[in-house]
């Protein structure tokens, strides 16, 4: 079919077939001609291959199989000049996102990584408000680590990554990398200030993941001066860790007053991915504080705040659906705890699959009380796997949860290795077996 076709043609679908969607300026400006529309509009006229994505014909895209073996025909030098020109193409138009997966592949092909670097960090912020964690992970892992590190914004913004997955000691290396790589630089001291209240920030994380919850305040609050209005994001993040510490400390006043300035923050600035956490970590605290009421209330207020330009709930508003389970649980509201439990997590499959997993723990009470013993301990055991055990969630919960319910079993065995290894001293272990064998 392709060789039956004029040359002109075949140069435009060659060409074209870079783009995972077409349309008439994206491909004047990769093929670099201006009869775009005319050639889409003939190839949808001949079948040639071309799907319509819209109903105005502005967006097209190949068939899958026809794009692959399109490409197969370009040789690399072909490949790296067009994707570095619809790179600057999607760039001008904004799109960010599009621009930075052709800059990456550019870089592969051509081993130059310096477009797609600034572009990385241009776009990093956007992302976060959208709640693109996984987006800015992935653009990172696809650059040379060797890069990476040596460029101290890419190194914050990775050690940021690798300590909400838990993996605190890589992300103490890309903070120690960042820091050595920031030292070499010229800078401005007002940067200088930022950023070093940035490092700050990293370490009282990983503080935090280290349960050193003294030392996280400590250095989160040294932080927060360096992290005023012009980087809202670090500063919600600065004050959930001063809260999230405290609440774990019993010092629930003093967390509640944090969330709230957090709180504050995040709507001032229109972040939902740091903001929905804050606002199910007061809810949390609120709860503690004994103002469940209070906290159903907060809950319910933020759910108006989440939704998309359609009108549709965001995912991770599932968090917050999930935290009103928790409460109608403590309530004894068993059906109105398992509705909401399922609506958060019909939302938050959505998101990443272990993150979906360690949201459906919070439904365990639930699912127990309801008789559905099998289906609770299979979420809490895979919830234990997938957890680390340092990190910024509280993976000793879990083992909690995991004992008990295997002791209101009469599983003994399991409840008796769980004191064992719960780091508890001989005496408290074995107050354990005596409430173990009490129980049985």
């Amino acid at each position: 079919v392709l060789q039956r076709q004029p040359p002109p043609l075949r140069d435009f679908l060659r060409q074209t077939a870079i783009l995972d969607r077409l349309s008439a300026p994206l491909c004047n400006a990769v093929a670099e001609r201006e009869d775009s529309q005319a050639v889409l509009e003939q190839l949808e006229a001949a079948n040639l291959f071309v799907i319509p994505l819209d109903h105005r014909r502005e967006w097209y895209r190949y068939y899958q199989l026809f794009a692959g073996f399109l490409r197969a025909m370009l040789s690399r030098e072909e490949q790296a000049g067009l994707h570095r020109r619809a790179t600057r193409w999607y760039e001008a138009q904004g799109l960010l996102s599009q621009a930075i997966h052709h800059a990456l592949t550019y870089g592969e092909i051509s081993g130059e990584m310096a477009e797609a670097e600034r572009l990385i960090g241009t776009a990093v912020d956007a992302t976060l408000h959208a709640g693109g964690l996984q987006t800015i992970s992935a653009w990172l892992a696809a650059l040379p680590d060797a890069r990476v590190r040596a460029n101290p914004d890419l190194s914050i913004h990775k050690a940021s990554v690798l300590i909400l997955a838990g993996d605190l000691a890589l992300a103490e290396a890309y903070t120690a990398a960042a820091e050595t790589a920031f030292t070499q630089m010229l800078v401005p001291p007002e940067r200088q200030a930022v950023t070093q209240a940035t490092f700050l920030l990293l370490r009282g994380l990983i503080a935090l993941g280290h349960r050193d919850y003294r030392r996280a305040v400590e250095l989160a609050t040294a932080a927060l001066p360096g992290l005023e209005a012009a980087h809202p994001n670090w500063r919600i993040q600065a004050l959930w860790t001063i809260a999230e510490a405290h609440e774990r400390t019993g010092r629930i006043t003093e967390a509640i007053k944090a969330f709230r300035e957090a709180q504050r923050v995040g709507r001032a600035v229109g972040n939902p991915l740091f903001t929905i956490m804050v606002e199910s970590s007061l809810a949390s605290s609120l709860n503690d504080h004994g103002e469940r009421q209070e906290a159903l209330a907060a809950c319910e207020e933020a759910l108006t705040h989440y939704v998309d330009e359609r009108g549709y709930l965001l995912p991770l508003v599932g968090v917050l659906f999930s935290r009103m389970g928790m409460l109608y649980y403590e309530a004894n509201q068993l059906s109105l705890s398992r509705e909401y439990h399922d609506k958060g997590l019909a939302l938050t499959q959505r998101l990443a699959s272990d993150y979906a997993y360690h949201l459906q723990t919070l439904a365990v009470p639930t699912l127990y009380a309801q008789g559905e013993i099998r289906t609770a301990l299979e979420a809490l055991e895979k919830a234990r796997r997938i957890t680390p055990q340092e990190g910024l969630a509280e993976w000793d919960w879990f083992l909690a949860y995991e004992a008990n319910f295997h002791l209101k079993q009469g599983d003994l065995r399991f409840a008796l290795q769980w004191a064992e290894t719960a780091g508890l001293s001989s005496v408290e272990a074995e107050i354990g077996r005596a409430s173990c064998r009490e129980r049985v």
